[in-house]
This record gives C-alpha cells, sequence and structure tokens, in this order.
C-alpha cells in the first residue's frame, strides 16, 4: 500500500477520575501530510488510559491503567527481522507497560485551556512535545510503536528499539525497521478534548457497535467510526445513513448491551463488514468465491 493511501489512527485515552469523564488525546490521519523514510505505516492506532484528571503541567509517565495499540504496515527487503509487512497489536496494563521499559511523556502549557480541548500549539516544549515509546525488552516482539510530535509542527511514526532481545537476535536494532515522517499544523491540530468514559453507556456515537465489543476504544469500534468519517460523512447519501442510525439505533444498542448473547451475534454480524474495511481486496476476493460456491450449490453445478 502506498503512502498516498496512508491511514493514520493514533488516539491516547487519558482517564479523569472525577465525573467518570475522560481526556482523550487523539490524532488521525486528517491530521497529517506523511512521506516515508525507511518503509511504510499504513495503519497506526494508540490508546492509553491515564489514572488521573489533566490540568496543566508535566506528565511522565503518569499511572497509567491500560495501553492498547495497533500498527500495520510494509517493509522493504532486507530489513533486520526479514518480514515483509507487520501487524502488532497489544493490550496491556500500565504497570506490564512500564515493566517492560516504555514510557509516555507530555507538558500541558499553563494557558492551555482545557475546555475547548488542546492544541498541539498548547503542549509545551523545546523540539518533541509528545512522545510514547512501546518499547519492550527481551520478549521477541520486533515492532512496538514509537511516537514523537514537536511544536514546530513536525512528528515520526517508527518502531522503538527492542535490544536487548531473545536470542539469536540479541545485536539486531530494530529501531529504524520502519519510520514515517509527520508534518501537521499545530494551532489546527486538536489533541486532547473531553469525552466520556470508554466503557459503553449509552452516550458513545458508534451505539451499536459500542455495545457489541463493550468499549468505544476497540480496534473494530475505532476502524468503523474512521470508515463512517472518512467515508460515509463525506457525501450526502452516507450522511443521511448515518443520521437514520443517530435516531433509530440507541435504544436498540442499549438492549443488546444487556445481553452477552446479542453482543456475541452482533459481533459475529458485524465481523464481514469490519474485515471488508480493513482488507478491501481479500474481502471482494471472498465475496465472489461464496457467490460461486453457492451459485454451485444452487443450479447443481
Amino acid at each position: 500500500m502506498r503512502l498516498s493511501t496512508f491511514t493514520l489512527l493514533a488516539g491516547l485515552v487519558l482517564s479523569a477520575a472525577a465525573n467518570g469523564q475522560t481526556m482523550t488525546l487523539s490524532t488521525s490521519s486528517s491530521d497529517y501530510e506523511v512521506a516515508p523514510v525507511f518503509s511504510e505505516v499504513d495503519f497506526f492506532t494508540i490508546d492509553i488510559e491515564i489514572d488521573a484528571p489533566l490540568a496543566p503541567g508535566v506528565y511522565t509517565n503518569p499511572a497509567i491503567v491500560d495501553v492498547t495499540y495497533q500498527v500495520m504496515g510494509t517493509l522493504e527487503p532486507g530489513t533486520p527481522s526479514g518480514f515483509p509487512a507487520f501487524d502488532l497489536q497489544r493490550h496491556m496494563t500500565g504497570d506490564e507497560f512500564y515493566a517492560q521499559g516504555s514510557s509516555l511523556r507530555f507538558e500541558i502549557d499553563p494557558t492551555a485551556v482545557l475546555s475547548d480541548g488542546v492544541q498541539v500549539s498548547e503542549l509545551t516544549g523545546v523540539g518533541v512535545v509528545l512522545t510514547f515509546n512501546g518499547r519492550e525488552v527481551d520478549n521477541g516482539r520486533y515492532h512496538p510503536a514509537l511516537l514523537e510530535l514537536s511544536f514546530a509542527g513536525t512528528g515520526k511514526i517508527q518502531n522503538s528499539d527492542n535490544i536487548p532481545t531473545l536470542d539469536p537476535l540479541v545485536t539486531v536494532d530494530f529501531g529504524e525497521e520502519y519510520i514515517t515522517d509527520l508534518i501537521f499544523d499545530p494551532d489546527n491540530t486538536t489533541v486532547i478534548e473531553e469525552t466520556p468514559r470508554a466503557a459503553f453507556n449509552g452516550s458513545s456515537d458508534c451505539f451499536i457497535a459500542t455495545a457489541a465489543y463493550g468499549s468505544y476504544m476497540e480496534p473494530e469500534v475505532r476502524l468503523l467510526r474512521n470508515f463512517r468519517d472518512n467515508s460515509l460523512l463525506v457525501n450526502e447519501p452516507g450522511r443521511r445513513f448515518v443520521s437514520a442510525y443517530y435516531r433509530y439505533s440507541p435504544p436498540v444498542a442499549a438492549y443488546i448491551a444487556k445481553h452477552d448473547w446479542l453482543r456475541f451475534l452482533t459481533r459475529s454480524a458485524l465481523t464481514p463488514l469490519v474485515y471488508g474495511i480493513k482488507y478491501p481486496p481479500g474481502a471482494g476476493i471472498l465475496l465472489i468465491l461464496m457467490v460461486i460456491f453457492f451459485g454451485r450449490k444452487r443450479f447443481g453445478v
């Protein structure tokens, strides 16, 4: 996949204990221009729930409830791991995140107005103003995420240095196996905003999917939200569909959320849609094969 079709969705979910609200530090592909430096990142997402409300100040390795991230892309031949592509999905507690050598740092400027969200320009510091480093030690994983944003409107995504790794890869440095440059407008890139807690409570805007998967930050729900924003809301028929969905889906979602068997059935029903959005060519081939198979069964050929 070429970077002209690059999809970046990176979010850092910051939990505020007060009033059941969270502060969400998030960013998506629409915020960036991107350029390959070594290999290509096709999809990237990070979610971190921090166990504290946010205010102006420095945050260095704050207490974290849990961390979820996914990074996907293609690698040029001859990279250290020898893999042609990568798709790493991780979910861990905050204790596990820090125990393996990972880190998180950002600083909110004293003049930042939290009520209307925080832009990158309201993060303070010289050079890099936000760092998420998913470094992992001694577990053999090659592609944990490293995200850096600077005050000047530039940044990068690459994989963290994962040395030492398990034998026989002790001396291998995977820190630049993939790397992608980011360019953005810090004054118009909102990275922190208030949002309800992740657990389904009827206030998520992907009602049925959130009820089915249990959290609006699950990878499948994020993928469906991204499809809504980038494919449905950009045209009139799609906007009408979304409007109707918002009108009729909340009571259905509330009922689904109360019954585990309905949540299972809904997830099963959504799986082909999620797969089709994530892997369009594969979904098309699967559809053709299904048509051929059932056509043969239908007409006895």
